[in-house]
Formats: C-alpha cells, structure tokens, sequence
C-alpha cells in the first residue's frame, strides 16, 4: 500500500478507510461509545507485518469496524503486534479480540497493564471502597451508586483481555514503518502512559496525553483517593515543551496537528487557571462535591458528573501537595478543603 506526504490531514477517514499521513503511517477511526464518538487507531507499515496502536472499545460497533478495514484495505495483510498507549476502554477494549484475531501480542506499559486488569476485575467484585471514597467528597449514596454504574459501562467493554502481554518501558527504542521509535510513559491521564516519538522524522504519537481541541481527562481513581495525578501530568508536559514545535502530532481523538509544545503550554494554562479558580472558590472549608458544582457547572447534574468529579479532586489533591489548600477530614468521614 503506498503512502501519501506527510504532514495534517485536511479529511479524516470514513468508516473502513485508511488515510496515509506519512509514508509507511496510516490512520483509521473506530467509533466509540460517548460524547467523543471515534479513537484513532494508528497503523504501521513493515515487512514483517502491520504494527495497530490502539483499537476501540470491545462493541458492536468497534468489531464491525475492524472487519470493514480487514475485509477492505487490509484484507491479506500480516500483522506483528497490538500497541495499546492506555488501559482505557477506548484503546484497549478491543486489544483481546483483536490480537486473537490477528495472531499477535500486545504491548504496553506494565502501569498501564495492571490497570486494565484491575478495571476487569471491577466487573466481579465489591464496591464498598468505591462507594466510601465518594461518600469521603460529600456525595449522596444514591449519587455515589450512580456513578459506579457509570465507570462499570466502560469496563464492560474491555473485560476480554489477553492473558498477558509484552511490556514497553521508558526509553526504549523499537522500529515502526522503517523509523526508530522512542518510548515515553508519563501519568495523569492514566498511570503510566505509552507516546511514541521519532525525533529523526518529527513525529509524535501521544495518545490521550495530548490533544488538538480539548484537555484530557485528569482524574483521581477511587482505588488512590489522595494521588495527584495533575503533578505527573505537569511532568508529562513538561516533556512535550521540549520538542520541536514543527513536530507532526497524532493524537488519540481528533485530527493530526503541528505544534506540541505551544499546544503543552496551552493545556498547562488551562490546568493552572483551574486552580486559581478553586482557590478563590474556597472562602470557607468545601467538599468535593461542593467545588465540582462551581467548577463544572454543566457537567454536574448530566451524564458526565462523575468524570467532573473526579477531575476536581486531581486540582484539589495538587493544591493539597502544593500547600495551596489543606484537606481535614471531620467526625462524618467526609474531606473538606479550604486555602493553606
């Protein structure tokens, strides 16, 4: 299959199509379940077989993708492995079917793993430690159930993991489409990330951990309630502040752009004036629950509260580390914050 000249693409590709954005690299969308609607799934090309970089959530829709694309500009082509940048429903439910179907392994990082293995396990067990940590951010019981049943959506949809996979660590170096590749992991979108950067051509797969349009998801998980993913996240910007800005991005979601590091500073400057606002919120001692209504006030009370939620606490858990706010917890077991 040939490849076309590389640099952003002006079409996104259609259901079943491939789209060359540098030789050897291709670019397909799977739909997804939510307000996001597609992944991008990134295919290289090499003599030995297809390298896929994420795959979709484990759905009716994601599986017809797939045989659309292998019955079409696929069909007869070998394939070499499955790497999955994240353990997020939308990159990795599809991994087990996929990698089954196709005869290969899948990569990842060894955080990244465990993730998807302790999301499956949620599938069967309790969830009383979830529902104590919502309860510890002011929620109602019936809120806090609701939102258990929320993240369980996702994680029905990548319960068909392999047994195991091959792990990629930082620093490493692999070769896709005839390029070398450099790992880089860094957290606060999820624990331990997978990016892909070819300095040598000027490209850089991030994944979730950088986006064109919209700021990934930084959020505290119930199983690490005082985490504070938003500093390792920082860390991870800090990172792409340091390449080059002619830099070819393919993102996760939405199209290819120019520019990681303008883009980095950009979404850090999102990150800090979310900050300055929880702190000129907190007067007095709030909850949780009471800063997320401030801060998201569209997204409480519909379908995406849980997630605003959860992207509080990351801004009120850096703030705590920070010494910006601290956190006491009162006789009724629930967290309230207010300025240091």
């Amino acid at each position: 299959m040939s490849a076309g000249a590389g640099g952003p693409c002006a079409t996104a590709p259609g259901p079943g199509e491939l789209v060359a954005v540098a030789p050897g690299i291709h670019w397909t969308q799977i739909p997804i379940p939510g307000m996001l609607r597609t992944v991008n799934a990134w295919l290289f090309e090499d003599d030995d077989g297809w390298t896929v970089l994420d795959c979709g959530s484990d759905t009716p829709a994601g599986r017809a993708a797939w045989d659309a694309l292998l019955a079409g500009p696929l069909g007869g082509e070998r394939f070499a492995r499955i790497i999955v940048s994240h353990a997020h429903h939308d990159h990795i439910g599809l991994a087990g079917p996929l990698a089954r179907r196709l005869g290969v392994a899948v990569w990842t990082s060894g955080a990244e793993w465990q993730a998807a293995l302790r999301r499956r396990q949620e599938s069967t067990a309790g969830h009383d430690g979830v529902l104590a940590y919502y309860r510890s951010l002011g929620c109602t019981e019936a809120d806090a159930r609701g939102y258990i049943e929320t993240r369980a959506t996702g994680t029905r949809s990548m319960t068909d993991l392999p047994e195991d996979c091959i792990l990629l660590g930082e620093g490493e170096e692999i070769r896709l489409a005839g390029r070398p590749w450099r790992v880089m992991t860094g957290g606060g979108h999820s624990p331990e990330h997978v990016v892909l950067h070819c300095m040598a051509d000027g490209i850089l797969v991030t994944g979730d951990q950088l986006l064109p349009r919209i700021t990934p998801f930084i959020g505290v998980d119930p199983s690490d309630p005082f985490a504070d993913p938003l500093g390792s996240y920082f860390a991870a910007l800090d990172r792409f502040a340091a390449i080059d800005d002619g830099t070819l991005v393919l993102p996760g979601h939405g199209m290819p752009f120019e520019g990681p590091a303008s883009r980095a500073a950009e979404t850090r400057l999102h990150h800090e004036r979310r900050l300055a606002a929880i702190e000129a919120e907190i007067s007095r001692p709030r909850t949780g629950y009471d800063v997320a209504r401030v801060l998201f006030p569209r997204a409480m009370g519909g379908a995406h509260e849980r997630l605003a939620i959860s992207e509080t606490v990351a801004h009120l858990n850096h703030a705590v580390v920070t010494g910006r706010l601290t956190r006491e917890t009162g006789a009724d077991g629930v967290h309230r914050y207010a300025t240091a």
